[in-house]
């Protein structure tokens, strides 16, 4: 039997749209698990972007999070809840930490939930708790990862069936919302990268390519990165001139929405961790964009995460492969046997924690 709660996750948006993609999820998945959830984000114009077209759990509510000090009506909230969760170690300030710790009969649960890490350091740290040195406060460490021993992977209930193949009349009707060109009749391709991303071996592939192709690009980021290649794009399609391709701008989705075309595109290309997790669990081929850390630290994410996955194809953008031509017309080429990878490295997947469950279970022994 569920033993209801009432859990806190707070978020900070840092600059783009991971952060919100991840706490979304998991205060979604805690709600549709009977628990009752206030998401606090200091964004809130980003986050009722993301979440617009979205299902809300009815027991799942938002709140601005003002991150100096909470307020009256702040502290009356905080003062019900039973677990709080930091997402990304995004800190809390004096006053916040001393409103948990009046909570009677007891303090909160605190879960630090952190980032997304590839390398097998994760399952040595899930768990650990770190005691605040003034306070009766005792946080607690949930690494998400690829080890049997860390928190694991997000993975709703419901996400396979909803990722199960879609007939060519379900899929045509999907892309009515995002293209007027009949999109079955294309390779698709999804481009979700940052605006730095080297794209010069892709393009260079796809431009003596003979396979008609679509593709997708949503606002900002990655059209920055197809100006800075000389690709300019407004809001309609646009012929790839001396091509057969396509570019097609589109909105930015829901998030129920962009995962529905991850799995209907041949190939995504995705960033940071909430676009990364979502593209294997599409298990279709795709190609990481990792986020960029001032110290070089997310080539060595990366170089983590290709160990694991395996395979010989362009994989991640921090490769030198990753912009030569003559390596995408193979990896296009080989495209099949790059997609049963893909579908075999899901597989492997499901062996791994389910992060929902993990998070609830640390907030309560009797939580499942």
């Amino acid at each position: 039997m569920i033993s209801r709660k009432k859990i806190a996750i707070f978020c900070a948006r840092i600059d783009n749209w991971g952060d919100i993609g991840v706490t979304w999820r998991v205060a979604r998945y805690c709600a549709q698990e009977g628990h009752e959830v206030v998401w606090w984000i200091d964004d809130w114009h980003a986050a009722n972007a993301f979440v617009a077209q979205t299902p809300r759990p009815s027991t799942l509510t938002m709140r601005l999070w003002h991150r100096s000090a909470p307020t009256a009506e702040d502290r009356d909230q905080v003062s019900q809840v039973d677990a709080v969760i930091e997402a990304f170690a995004c800190g809390f300030s004096d006053p916040w930490l001393a409103a948990f710790a009046a909570r009677r009969p007891h303090p909160p649960r605190w879960i630090v939930l952190d980032h997304l890490v590839t390398e097998p350091w994760a399952g040595s740290v899930h768990g650990l708790s770190s005691p605040h040195p003034r306070l009766p406060l005792d946080a607690q460490w949930c690494i998400p990862g690829f080890e049997p021993r860390c928190g694991g992977l997000l993975r709703e209930p419901d996400l396979l069936s909803r990722f199960a193949e879609w007939s060519d009349t379900e899929a045509a009707v999907f892309f009515t919302r995002l293209t007027p060109l009949s999109a079955l009749s294309y390779r698709r391709v999804s481009l979700f990268c940052y605006a730095d991303a080297p794209l010069s071996g892709l393009l260079a592939a796809l431009a003596a390519d003979p396979t008609p192709t679509l593709l997708f690009v949503p606002p900002g980021a990655p059209r920055q990165a197809l100006a800075a290649a000389g690709i300019a794009l407004d809001e309609s399609p646009q012929a790839w001139p001396g091509t057969p391709h396509v570019w097609q701008p589109i909105p930015f989705l829901a998030p129920d929405d962009y995962d529905r075309l991850l799995t209907l595109c041949h190939l995504n290309w995705v960033r940071g961790e909430d676009s990364f997790v979502r593209a294997q669990w599409a298990a279709r081929p795709f190609v990481w964009s990792p986020y960029r850390r001032a110290d070089g630290a997310h080539v060595q994410f990366a170089e983590a995460f290709r160990t694991r996955f395996g395979g010989h194809w362009p994989l991640t953008d921090t490769e030198t492969r990753i912009t030569d031509a003559h390596d995408w017309r193979l990896a296009l080429t080989e495209w099949e046997a790059w997609a049963n990878h893909a579908a075999a490295w899901r597989e492997t997947l499901l062996q791994l924690p389910e992060l929902g469950q993990t998070v609830l279970g640390m907030i309560s022994p009797t939580v499942r």
